[in-house]
């Protein structure tokens, strides 16, 4: 399975529709966002897709229309750090702003797979025993808007630009 994994619209609903496409061309086959979704137009371009999202620190003031909306396009809203499985592989997502809750746990614990996380606009691959935690870069405000395409089965992550 093979997952697109990106953060930090920030309202872009372009840059998701961007992000979306490249990915879709890359064969993802479902898809991750790490949040700081920030308008219902971005929750729109979702839509019809198999997605698991979870808000950041930009929609803690729309958080509960933004949540409504999102359960009535059927978008998947795990709770931030909790696990899920993906193509057999224990998963879990969060924003990234609240480190010692979520990551510190999750990595002491060794309790996932994989990490999926944005909120720094960074690019990050890394392995802190058995968690592989990524953040895909952002879709704004960042100097390169960047995805990830993350192959469950064989463990191959891959950066991409919407620029490509």
């Amino acid at each position: 399975m093979k997952l697109g994994v990106f953060s930090d619209p920030h309202g872009r609903r372009d840059n998701v529709a961007s992000a979306l496409e490249l990915l879709r061309e890359r064969a993802a086959e479902v898809f991750v966002c790490c949040g700081d979704v920030g308008s219902e137009s971005v929750l729109e371009a979702l839509a019809g897709e198999e997605v698991y999202l979870v808000f950041g620190n930009v929609d803690e003031e729309d958080r509960s229309r933004l949540t409504d909306y999102a359960r009535n396009l059927r978008i998947n809203l795990p709770v931030p750090g909790e696990l899920f499985i993906l193509g057999g592989r224990r998963v879990a997502v969060w924003h990234g702003h609240e480190k010692e809750k979520v990551e510190s746990r999750l990595v002491g614990e060794q309790a996932c797979d994989y990490l999926f996380c944005g909120h720094t606009h960074q690019r990050r691959d890394e392995r802190l025993g058995g968690v592989r935690i990524i953040n895909p870069g952002a879709l704004q405000r960042a100097r390169e808007k960047t995805v990830a395409l993350v192959d469950l089965a064989t463990d191959d992550a891959e950066f991409l630009s919407l620029s490509e």
